[in-house]
């Protein structure tokens, strides 16, 4: 997501106009369709309810060693994948981007559905990057978008870190907040440079589908 602000315009490589992809163990960005054994990796987490109920919907899915790595940084191929199956988006067809040939098999459809539904866009220099991570700021940029939330440049940030926000993330992350979809971390920090792990970004799609 190159600028914030504009949907598919990635001027910033840590825009949110770019975000995420599922790991590939298994895809763990959905349902595989077969029965499922429990998960190693997530009894006791803070998430282990969302997460079971992300299971149940089937827009997310363990690894095939059994594992859910909920604290592991979520891709932007990921992300699509989670978001095009819990928005039930149709796959796209092409991705128009320098480095399409990268982006894994299993998060084209997704990706594709994600561009062309304004969620997700391109960085500055063409690419999409589908292996890479998504930052807390790009999350709220791209829920904000699924969400169809309203913007206000005059909102205030009430976050202790609030000066590290990009500026193109601010109206997103206060348009997030607002509407109760995201929470910061400790400290009243938002950490908006900070990795999204698999476990946030559950959660977050749980909230955004409520």
């Amino acid at each position: 997501m190159g600028n914030s602000g504009n949907s598919g315009n990635s001027g910033n490589p840590n825009n949110p106009d770019n975000p995420g992809n599922p790991g590939n163990p298994g895809n763990p960005g959905g349902n595989n369709g077969g029965p499922r054994a429990p998960l190693k990796d997530t009894a006791g987490h803070w998430a282990s309810a969302a997460i079971d109920s992300a299971l149940q919907l089937g827009f997310v899915n363990g690894y095939q060693d059994g594992t859910f790595r909920p604290d592991a940084a979520v891709t932007r191929g990921e992300l699509a994948a989670m978001l095009a199956r819990a928005l039930k988006l149709p796959d796209g067809a092409g991705l128009a981007f320098a480095d399409a040939n990268a982006v894994p098999g299993w998060a084209q459809g997704p990706m594709a559905a994600a561009v062309q539904a304004g969620l997700f866009g391109g960085f500055e220099d063409g690419t999409i990057r589908a292996q890479g991570r998504m930052t807390r700021a790009q999350i709220a940029a791209i829920v904000v978008r699924a969400k169809g939330l309203a913007l206000d440049p005059s909102a205030p940030l009430a976050f202790a870190d609030a000066d590290e926000a990009p500026a193109w993330a601010r109206t997103y992350i206060a348009a997030c907040a607002k509407a109760g979809l995201v929470a910061g971390r400790g400290g009243n920090r938002f950490a908006p440079n900070e990795d999204v792990t698999r476990a946030e970004a559950v959660a977050l799609i749980l909230k955004l589908l409520e």
